[in-house]
């Protein structure tokens, strides 16, 4: 479990508190995001974090830059619980990891193709429509 607190950003809907059951949270503006947050200054897929437990592994994507506890940074970074990071004008607070227990989803996955294929199916549409929309915003 990761948990986020937004604290400051232009987009007003995501201020507040952010968790996530998954081992790493992407974060930018593209739907392909985890977090997607409309920030002109953030790109499209800006910074991955993730449960490294006790600690949170922060990393810019590509050559992006983001500020940790007021210095820049390039690459990966190891965090602190209640340490800021700041992407564009985001900031945002880490507030908890712990160890994430992996399930593995084939079982589900193999169920629903062999008993619910018009689930699956339905799935899928989505998973196309969503990357549509991507396309369109390019």
């Amino acid at each position: 479990m990761i948990e986020l607190k937004i604290i400051e950003s232009p987009d007003q809907e995501i201020i507040g508190s952010y968790v996530s059951q998954r081992q790493e949270i992407k974060i930018g503006r593209s739907y392909q995001n985890d977090l997607i947050v409309n920030d002109a200054r953030i790109s499209k897929y800006h910074i991955i974090i993730n449960n490294n437990a006790p600690n949170i592994l922060c990393h810019s994507v590509s050559d992006q830059s983001y500020l940790s506890n007021n210095k820049k940074i390039i690459g990966s970074k190891n965090h602190k619980i209640n340490d800021y990071i700041q992407i564009g004008d985001t900031k945002i607070q880490l507030i908890n990891c712990s160890p994430i227990t992996t399930i593995d989803i084939t079982e589900k996955h193999n169920y629903l193709d062999e008993n619910r294929p018009d689930i699956m199916q339905l799935l899928n549409i989505m998973e196309q429509e969503l990357a549509n929309i991507e396309l369109e915003k390019e």
